[in-house]
């Protein structure tokens, strides 16, 4: 019996639900146990990891996920084969020439000491990483959400606390980094081994025409691969570089607690890029029906962080503790993310990705430019106003391109009120400590004009969560 699209969603879900309890779980403990600069050290190694997989990949993730259901059995595994080529070929090659012409001046600025060996791990680290990703995409482009969620759920434990134990017994960001590499490698060449068979197809008639269309089309996507991590990880450098190690760890545990209320967003978006490309010509009237839902389901999210935000700074260590006053400036790199899904495919669909890659400069552009005027006097805040503009700045850009191609947005008056009420929110988190009392209060008036906005989209999820839960109880 096919899936419904709740059940399909829900299937691909576990990870998320995983890594919001892991991110919780790991907030006290790293912001207790684990000094800021460590922490700082620690989590640009994992963000690294993970920017220099997608940006190694030039686009060939992206380019996988959009021709996969095109192809026969055979060509699949000729075109997995070649993606995940382009990947392992150039990170190899690259770590090798940092490593050997480049070691002290590279691990300086990247981790903040001279120490090479941190360049051999992360070469080795974006190798399984690479594998990771690759069998992950294999595993959502045939719905195997079983394998999907085993390997998504060691990447989060291996990634987000098991590093906390070796850290402890040896001591040191070195030993988390050899912990997190070890697994991650491990773990990724056992997911390889265990693809369709035959694992790899390189050769044979057509591969070279698949090897063009994978660069022609994911070249220029690799920008937009990346965007989400650049920002993450340009903001932390920037700030451990013109401000100090101790500020980017703070700064980056903000982001842990950010990405921990990313679990609606995060399972939404595992599923909706495939639903997108199957049903874009059948089913406009409902992919139109759900950026209105999106943007009110994030309107009520924003609203209860908002107004929960200092239950869930009690657990928070007191190194950690200045994070707070900008936290929800931070909240909009997740935000963005969220409603670009229903945005954005446009640019996608009409094959024109070069668009991409120009939203993407020019959202990088804005952030490096205001992180290099901002952090000398403000620090992390300035990173975190930076990460918050760029993040609306991309936001913006790829939503009125893609408009051109596809249109996902019924009224865009609405959706503009709808993003103007998220972002004075976020910003009056920062203007004042507000009180519970007084966050009660702004947290009610804002929920009256996001129903006045989407009384309809509520009525309609509440109707449609409804049924499905009634059909659920008959099956």
């Amino acid at each position: 019996m096919k899936k419904s699209f709740i059940a399909s969603v829900a299937s691909f879900s576990v990870p998320t639900l995983v890594s919001a309890f892991v991110a919780v779980f790991c907030i006290p403990l790293v912001s207790y146990l684990v000094p800021a600069g460590d922490f700082a050290v620690i989590n640009l190694f994992f963000d690294y990891g993970v920017l220099f997989a997608l940006l190694c990949q030039l686009g060939s993730g992206e380019a996988f996920i959009r021709f996969y259901n095109e192809a026969d059995d055979r060509s699949k595994r000729r075109l997995f084969s070649l993606s995940l080529l382009i990947g392992l070929v150039l990170v190899v090659l690259l770590g090798v020439i940092v490593s050997v012409f480049f070691p002290k001046g590279a691990s300086r600025i990247l981790f903040g000491q001279e120490d090479p060996k941190l360049l051999i791990l992360l070469t080795l680290y974006v190798v399984g990483v690479l594998l990771y990703k690759f069998t992950s995409y294999r595993c959502r482009m045939d719905e195997n959400a079983r394998q999907y969620n085993i390997e998504q759920i060691l990447y989060i434990i291996i990634n987000r606390v098991a590093y906390v134990v070796p850290f402890l017994l040896v001591g040191g960001a070195l030993s988390a980094v050899f912990f997190m590499t070890s697994l991650t490698l491990a773990m990724g060449i056992i997911a390889l081994m265990k693809e369709p068979k035959p694992v790899l197809v390189v050769g044979g008639s057509g591969s070279g025409r698949i090897l063009s269309r994978l660069i022609r089309y994911g070249l220029p996507m690799t920008f937009l691969a990346a965007s989400t991590n650049a920002l993450i990880t340009l903001n932390k450098v920037i700030l451990a570089n013109m401000a100090s190690f101790d500020d980017a760890g703070v700064f980056a545990l903000s982001l842990t607690i950010a990405n921990c209320f990313s679990l609606i967003p995060a399972a939404f978006n595992v599923y909706w890029a495939t639903y997108v490309y199957k049903n874009h010509d059948e089913k406009q009237d409902e992919i139109r029906r759900m950026h209105d839902c999106v943007m009110a389901l994030t309107l009520v999210i924003v609203a209860v962080i908002f107004l929960l935000q200092n239950v869930i700074f009690f657990f928070v260590g007191s190194q950690y503790e200045a994070s707070q006053k900008y936290f929800m400036l931070v909240m909009m790199l997740p935000i963005q993310s969220f409603i670009a899904e229903t945005t954005s495919y446009g640019i996608n669909l009409s094959t024109k990705t070069y668009i991409n890659a120009l939203v993407i400069v020019v959202a990088l552009a804005v952030d490096v430019l205001l992180c290099i005027l901002l952090i000398p006097h403000m620090q992390a805040m300035g990173a975190a106003i930076a990460l918050a503009v760029g993040s609306i700045t991309m936001l913006v850009l790829r939503s009125v391109f893609a408009q051109r191609f596809y249109r996902t947005i019924s009224h865009p008056v609405k959706s503009a009120a709808g993003m103007t009420l998220i972002i004075a929110l976020c910003a009056a988190n920062c203007l004042w400590d507000w009180g519970m009392f007084e966050r009660f209060l702004i947290t009610a008036t804002f929920l009256v004009f996001a129903l006045a906005l989407y009384r309809g989209d509520f009525c309609f999820m509440t109707s449609y969560l409804r049924n499905a839960l009634r059909r659920s109880r008959v099956e």
